[in-house]
């Protein structure tokens, strides 16, 4: 981001403290948030430092604020405070295996080696 490690310290301070105050639902995916709360993250992430407005689609921003919401989940699941979503659609749970990997993986799936 080509600021010191101070001044990014201090921005990380800034948006989680943002983060917070918007009411973003932490427990949830970055991806499934409210576009009003984010557009307000960005817009006074912006005006507390004037350096964000350097980058492209708030992607500085969303990056930290990205960042602090997975630490924050990650924690909690291991605190006990919330359970894994059963579904693993935050990224944390079991991948699940396509129909077209079995042969790739040495199972029963037709390879069409069988004519």
């Amino acid at each position: 981001m080509n600021v010191s490690h101070e001044d990014y310290a201090e921005i990380q301070r800034t948006i989680r403290s943002l983060v917070i105050r918007s009411q973003l639902d932490w427990t949830d995916d970055f991806r499934r948030q409210d576009a009003d709360k984010m557009a307000n993250l960005f817009r006074a992430a912006r005006k507390a430092h004037p350096v964000l407005r350097r980058y492209v689609n708030n992607w500085a921003t969303a990056a930290i604020a990205r960042q602090y919401m997975q630490n924050k989940r990650k924690h909690a699941y291991k605190q006990g405070y919330i359970k894994k979503r059963p579904n693993g659609m935050d990224g944390d749970g079991p991948r699940r295996r396509r129909e077209d990997e079995d042969d790739a993986m040495g199972g029963a799936g037709t390879s069409g080696l069988n004519a």
